[in-house]
């Protein structure tokens, strides 16, 4: 197995013991454990927990969301909200234990010095926002109204592809709407 195809198996397999144990409860040797290496093979990938943790939730968290922003900017407004919305939605549910674990996390690994994954979401939000029409002067208001509905699916999952989309369709009307007249 070629060095990176290892790295990457070691990744995959260490963000399922963190999803189950927390960042805290995976120690090096338990994380060395349920991959079935040795300790001392981890740290030739990686010179820290923190570092394989992060290698494993930035390509996922990061690289998503800019990609994302990225495939929608031929369209109007409300298409660009609607396929927005729908792409988080379906980004939370196909990661959300992983979600669940860096809020869950966030307070230790700000400390750390870590990158804050709500703020790096909360910027590229703004920088969508503040390219469409439709929101200008009201950049604050639509931030809040976009993170706030995408947020709610952390705590109100849902699985069904069909109640995303009518989510989605109805939200994304509501939203324009209020914009539109206020």
């Amino acid at each position: 197995m070629k060095k990176e195809e290892r790295r990457q198996q070691i990744i995959d397999r260490a963000m399922e013991v963190f999803i189950k144990c927390g960042y805290k409860g995976a120690t090096t040797a338990k994380l060395a454990e349920e991959i079935g290496v040795a300790e001392v093979t981890l740290f030739r990938y990686f010179s820290s927990k923190q570092e394989l943790f992060l290698a494993g939730v930035e390509p996922i968290f990061v690289e998503s969301l800019r990609a994302s922003l990225s495939d929608i900017r031929d369209c109007n407004d409300e298409e660009k909200i609607r396929q927005l919305l729908y792409e988080r939605l379906q980004f939370i549910s196909e990661n959300h234990a992983l979600i669940q674990l860096i809020l869950q996390e966030k307070e230790f690994l700000r400390q750390a010095g870590e990158k804050n994954f709500l703020d790096m979401m909360i910027a590229s939000f703004k920088k969508f926002i503040k390219d469409l029409p439709l929101a200008r002067d009201k950049e604050d208001l639509v931030l809040r109204l976009l993170m706030g509905s995408i947020l709610s699916f952390l705590y109100m999952p849902e699985k069904k592809p069909a109640h995303v989309e009518e989510y989605v369709d109805q939200l994304t009307k509501l939203l324009v709407q209020f914009i539109q007249q206020h």
